[in-house]
């Protein structure tokens, strides 16, 4: 779906979907991903940092309750991409995560031969007959390489203030979006 309601929209329906425990393995055979480059960064590293700075500012001054400041990050890779093979690295990598590979062709000429390939710890909205399920996730902690250290960044990322009132005010945002239906 497009972010401009005046743009083309596509909308795909997967031809099939697994569901799984966590327990997924690559086959043996998957092949590696070429090495990918940073070619870009907008805004640049810099500016960003301003711009993030001058946003917790404006915060902390009640001027807004959550935002979500993003950047792009241009990536070149040695050889083409196989957006499955991406895919299944992704759910090899971190499991729990809802994974997806979309082909964008339906887009438009313009998209043909482009897929959409994410992943991401949320589940936004899931819908199975009459049940909505969501489960959304905000703040953040920075995961460890040590396991014991990581296991440590969980648990005080489940006590700190900072990170339940921005989970809360998710919650309650999608809440209010969800209760009059």
């Amino acid at each position: 779906l497009p972010f401009d309601p005046t743009r083309p929209v596509a909308l795909a329906q997967p031809e099939h979907t697994a569901v799984t425990d966590g327990r997924w393995a690559a086959p043996d055979d998957l092949p590696d991903l070429p090495d990918v480059y940073r070619t870009t960064e907008l805004p640049l590293p810099r500016v960003h940092v301003a711009r993030v700075r001058a946003l917790v500012e404006r915060l902390e001054l009640g001027e807004f309750d959550k935002v979500v400041a993003a950047r792009r990050v241009g990536l070149e890779a040695d050889a083409p991409i196989d957006p499955l093979t991406l895919a299944a690295r992704m759910i090899e990598r971190h499991p729990d995560a809802a994974t997806f590979a979309v082909d964008l062709s339906a887009a438009g000429e313009r998209f043909w031969g482009h897929t959409l390939v994410g992943a991401s710890p949320e589940l936004l909205v899931s819908r199975r007959g009459d049940t909505v399920t969501c489960r959304p996730l905000a703040g953040t902690a920075a995961r460890r390489d040590d396991p014991d250290d990581d296991r440590r960044a969980g648990k005080e990322l489940l006590v700190s203030a900072k990170n339940l009132a921005e989970h809360g005010y998710v919650v309650e945002w999608i809440r209010a979006r969800l209760a009059p239906l």
